[in-house]
């Protein structure tokens, strides 16, 4: 059995913060603006479950701390129900896996944001460079599928950024993020996580993982087996 009944959620930051004074990239120093800090919350008070305490975790990246706690503020406001404060796990920064900072900047400059993304997801980074995506999402899986196994944990809101909610989809589907997304702009390849967007994982009490993007349902029971044992 792979998970007793609950959800474990994988969602994206909130609005980042704009202007000259946001710092932007993997250092993690831009925080929300306004309006992300208000959607955070407004998400925390749907969709996120009431099946006993709901856990609110984040990566140690700024803004995506504090979407986790904004979301926690809102959650509480309507249920009154979490395990306590928002707990900070360095294994769901995606930026984590950066082993050469400089050469990934400098990447990044090249190709763009989404022209790297796509290189890291297809194994095509130098791993001096970066560890691999399907690492990294085997990793995080691997911490976080067996407390919901144990029944230590049945409802899990993890926060992290679009890069890590693309990685653990394609590693669980197999599919490429982009095929099942609508176009961009004419002539794009597709449509990146919107903020605060969810990836959730429900586990039934038949012990069946079915992961829901969007419209998008797949049963990954047997993947979640071959990546965190049975």
């Amino acid at each position: 059995m792979i998970g007793r009944a609950g959800k474990m959620v994988f969602r994206r930051h909130g609005d980042k913060a704009a202007g000259p004074k946001a710092k932007e990239g993997f250092q993690g120093k831009t925080g929300l603006q306004k309006k992300g800090w208000l959607r955070a919350f407004g998400r925390g008070m749907v969709g996120v479950g009431t099946l006993g305490k709901t856990e609110f975790a984040s990566s140690p990246l700024l803004r995506v701390k504090n979407t986790a706690k904004a979301a926690r503020a809102g959650h509480r406001s309507l249920f009154g129900r979490t395990t306590g404060e928002v707990v900070e796990k360095k294994h769901l920064d995606a930026f984590g896996a950066i082993k050469n900072m400089g050469a990934a900047e400098d990447l990044i400059a090249k190709h763009g944001d989404d022209g790297v993304l796509r290189m890291w997801l297809d194994g095509k980074l130098s791993t001096d460079i970066m560890a691999p995506a399907n690492e990294w999402a085997s990793e995080v899986l691997r911490q976080e599928i067996p407390r919901m196994r144990q029944g230590q944990m049945r409802n899990v809101q993890n926060f992290t950024n679009s890069w890590g909610v693309e990685a653990i989809y394609e590693l669980l589907t197999g599919a490429k993020f982009e095929q099942t997304l609508a176009p961009r702009t004419p002539g794009s390849k597709g449509k990146g996580v919107r903020f605060t967007e969810p990836l959730s994982l429900a586990f039934d009490k038949k012990g069946r993982a079915i992961l829901t993007y969007r419209k998008n349902r797949f049963d990954v029971t047997n993947r979640l087996k071959e990546i965190v044992g049975q």
